[in-house]
């Protein structure tokens, strides 16, 4: 059993995927929603596991602040210690969780009760490459992105000004990847901005993404978004460094971490790297435990151990 901690039961999109979870005390699911409500029919509920997939905003410093736990340190954490939720995090103190699955969680706030979580990946398992296939892949870098952090823009135009200074044309236009990939005989970089009432399958982007040797993959209004479940199912997933913590360790084995505004000299050292094959396949093998099936079974095991 979920409950959600918003009355009106205003849900992550993650709630849909994990709403079929098989453990044996319930669930509360907690995210940001812009008019919460305390969900009263908490009240009384005890051996609860709380999966937390609040982002605190593209601007938000999380290495400053620390994570943010419930019924502990709300009070550093604005956006979340006001109205209705002060009585939420009050009623997690006075009823303290048996683990905490958190979404927006670093390394050192790691412990018995306190795990991450990430979004699922409901797409399927893609085949693994020959070496000599993944070498031959047309596309240097892709990205697909929303405008949910400002870095994003930034990025896109970083790579705009990568193609002028180096030469090349990238693709910026979703309509255009068939003709790009056909026509130009160049470097191909393709960067394609689509909103969110513009959006089309997934299934569909990771065609083109599975044409990429290197799929970009940025925090959005958290560290952690979709893109990470997705960039490294047929790609090698690149993202900013970082001290969060994974379920499944992202690290420099299995994908390829920058340093923020040197993001277009970095990807440049890595494509002349001679091992990206074998980081390919242990971003892949990493990804796979990310499937919805897969990850079900991981966070089950978690919660009913806890």
């Amino acid at each position: 059993m979920i409950l959600t901690a918003d009355k009106n039961q205003v849900t992550d999109a993650a709630y849909h995927t994990l709403n079929n979870i098989n453990v044996g005390y319930p669930v509360v699911m907690v995210n940001w929603v812009e008019n919460f409500v305390f969900n009263d029919a908490l009240l009384g509920l005890k051996d609860y596991a709380l999966i937390c997939f609040c982002e605190y905003g593209y601007d938000w410093d999380m290495d400053k602040s620390g994570s943010h736990i419930w019924g502990v340190n709300s009070e550093k954490f604005p956006r979340y210690y006001n109205n209705e939720w002060v009585k939420f995090d009050n009623w997690v103190k006075e009823n303290p969780f048996k683990i905490l699955l958190k979404r927006e969680l670093l390394k050192q706030d790691v412990s018995d009760t306190v795990q991450p979580i990430e979004y699922p990946s409901i797409l399927t398992e893609y085949p693994l490459q020959t070496e000599q296939e993944f070498n031959n892949r047309s596309v240097e870098v892709t990205q697909y992105w929303g405008r949910s952090n400002e870095e994003r823009i930034r990025i896109h135009g970083e790579i705009w000004l990568h193609a002028y200074n180096k030469g090349f044309q990238p693709c910026d236009n979703l309509y255009y990847v068939n003709y790009y990939l056909s026509e130009e005989k160049g470097r191909k970089w393709i960067t394609m901005w689509i909103p969110h009432y513009a959006r089309i399958d997934v299934s569909e982007l990771m065609k083109i993404n599975s044409t990429s040797k290197l799929s970009l993959s940025w925090a959005g209004a958290g560290f952690k978004c979709f893109r990470t479940a997705e960039a490294p199912l047929c790609s090698i997933m690149v993202m900013h460094k970082n001290n969060y913590a994974w379920s499944f360790d992202w690290n420099e084995t299995n994908c390829i971490l920058v340093n923020p505004k040197k993001e277009m000299e970095e990807i440049e050292k890595t494509l002349q790297r001679t091992d990206l094959y074998e980081v390919y396949k242990a971003g892949v093998q990493n990804a796979n435990k990310y499937l919805l099936p897969n990850y079900i079974k991981h966070l089950e095991t978690l919660i009913n151990n806890a």
